[in-house]
């Protein structure tokens, strides 16, 4: 909250909603709103945060979104380049299910496509641009891709592709096994 959108108006005494503000200065005191505040509506107390506080990841989720977690490695959350306000697609590498599966059979299948990213550990600051290898990425999605990832955690290793944030649109998916590490796709000329 700031003197730009956040102005004093004569109130009744009598009719002052409880938790209201009664100066400026207390109001934008590094506030900023948990909920959505309208034109003309008073600021109460209860829809911003405390003085010096911060908003928190929840207040600023688009509706129908939720925010989910997952562990990631280094590697695996290509080596500290995701940050805040990166946009990834989500892999999940897995054993082959069936009989006569080696362990080294492994299929991996892209779980969910253009993910927000909204944390890497507990780092929300899309100002921090460093790379940071963290343990957790916190992503925005809908709440089947909750369900997707918390599946996919429990079936496999989750890694992530960091993709242009300008790029939203879907590629084509397929399943990937060993066999199609060594296919080639060159041709010779002659």
């Amino acid at each position: 909250l700031t003197t730009q959108n956040v102005r004093m108006v004569n109130w009744p005494s009598g009719s002052v909603p409880e938790g209201a503000f009664k100066s400026l200065a207390e109001a934008t005191k590094n506030r900023v709103a948990l909920r959505p505040i309208v034109v003309g509506e008073p600021v109460l107390a209860s829809k911003v945060s405390g003085a010096n506080g911060r908003a928190t990841l929840s207040a600023n989720l688009p509706v129908g979104q939720v925010a989910y977690s997952i562990p990631i490695s280094d590697a695996g959350g290509v080596a500290g380049f995701v940050r805040p306000g990166d946009t990834v697609n989500v892999i999940l590498t897995r054993q082959i299910p069936g009989e006569g599966s080696q362990p080294y059979d492994k299929m991996t299948d892209v779980v969910l496509e253009a993910v927000p990213v909204l944390g890497i550990d507990q780092v929300a600051d899309v100002k921090k641009t460093e790379p940071a290898i963290g343990k957790t990425a916190t992503l925005q999605v809908d709440l089947l891709g909750a369900q997707k990832l918390a599946l996919s955690t429990q079936m496999g290793v989750l890694s992530l592709a960091l993709r242009n944030v300008a790029d939203v649109e879907q590629g084509y998916r397929t399943t990937v096994t060993r066999r199609d590490i060594s296919k080639s796709n060159y041709f010779i000329g002659g």
